[in-house]
């Protein structure tokens, strides 16, 4: 049994940093999350971040704790979690799809907090798969 979480939030990079600030991220996470036996999907926006992480429970709130001290990021909210048999991205440490500018329609509203609940279930769900589907064009 896994933990999956899916946080987004509001990037805090300015745009000259984007590019190693995200390449930065994207290294550490690799690394902290082979020791801690973690597997996840990053994919990012010009203003945000969409992010599942996957692996023992202890292990994903405390990576998401980190996350949430983490300067590059603010307005950080957890969407989802849920208890699986098996994890989306069992093979990837962490896997980056890149940036995803059309992406950035499901995040807004997740992080506004403002659609009722069966449509913000529904935009989970796109935003869910929308991470898969980038994942797979980068294998």
């Amino acid at each position: 049994m896994v933990t999956s979480l899916l946080y987004v939030s509001r990037m805090t990079l300015e745009p000259e940093e984007v590019a190693g600030g995200i390449a930065a991220i994207v290294e550490v996470a690799r690394s902290r999350n082979a020791d801690l036996g973690i597997s996840g999907a990053l994919v990012a926006t010009d203003a945000h971040f969409a992010q599942i992480l996957e692996g023992r429970r202890d292990a994903v709130f405390d990576v998401m704790a980190s996350i949430e001290r983490d300067r590059r990021h603010t307005e950080v909210t957890v969407v989802w979690t849920e208890d699986r048999e098996q994890a989306f991205f069992s093979d990837w440490s962490m896997a980056y799809a890149g940036t995803a500018e059309y992406v950035d329609k499901k995040i807004s509203p997740l992080l506004r907090g403002s659609l009722p609940e069966h449509e913000r279930q529904g935009v989970i769900s796109e935003l869910l798969l929308l991470i898969q589907c980038f994942v797979r064009e980068e294998e």
